[in-house]
């Protein structure tokens, strides 16, 4: 199996890789992205590193490259409330339990922040699947529907 270790994002140099990774062809399924989406994957892991309580975290392959990336940030009231970014992992890296510890780092993160609640969006088409099905197995719950999202 695979080795991989997982980083706090910290310089402008591993936002611009996670940028790479994130804009690369093995990081979504769904790649029919919106121009907004277009910009938060350009934009979001650099901006991360000039905000308070917006956070990224991003796997490495023995080799350096970066495999999968994951932020969070504190909604815009700034009371302790949290949501989620985007949560990728290699096309050639999934079903290795990588999602599964970055989640894992995040909520212990927010745990020791005193985050108050966390949202995550997700869709419901068929590449989704499975990032739903991990985040029901760690506990979260459905709080509500978008229907015709997209």
């Amino acid at each position: 199996m695979e080795e991989y270790m997982i980083y706090m994002l910290e310089t402008d140099y591993d936002a611009k890789r996670i940028t790479d990774f994130l804009l690369s062809e093995y990081s979504f399924d769904d790649r029919n992205h919106t121009p907004g989406e277009i910009m938060q994957l350009k934009n979001n892991a650099i901006k991360s590193l000039g905000e308070n309580n917006y956070f990224y975290w991003y796997a490495e392959n023995k080799k350096g490259e970066i495999i999968a990336a994951h932020g969070v940030y504190e909604n815009e009231q700034k009371t302790g409330g949290y949501e989620g970014d985007y949560l990728v992992v290699h096309k050639n890296y999934r079903n290795m339990g990588i999602a599964s510890k970055m989640i894992d780092l995040m909520l212990e993160h927010l745990r020791i922040n005193k985050a108050r609640y966390l949202l995550v969006g997700t869709c419901d088409t068929d590449a989704y699947r499975a990032i739903r099905h991990l985040l029901e197995k760690k506990g979260f719950k459905q709080a509500g529907h978008y229907p015709h999202y997209y």
